[in-house]
């Protein structure tokens, strides 16, 4: 297991994660990418969001998704 796999387990599913029980990631058009690359840009993601560095962005008016 990569170090960015590791990581990113641990941060969804260890001790002090976000107690994620079910996930399913579409990885988009990009197929050729690594377990290590898609790991650091979730990572990278997640980061993001607990430091508040993003913006939402609602493309959708009649979507059923939660903004939170």
């Amino acid at each position: 297991m990569s170090s960015q796999t590791r990581i990113l387990s641990n941060r969804l599913y260890g001790t002090d994660s976000l107690k994620v029980s079910d996930v399913k990631i579409f990885p988009g058009t990009l197929r050729e990418v690594t377990e290590e690359q898609f790991a650091e840009q979730l990572n990278r993601s997640l980061a993001e969001i607990e430091t508040g560095d993003f913006d939402l962005v609602d493309d959708d008016e009649n979507s059923s998704a939660a903004t939170g």
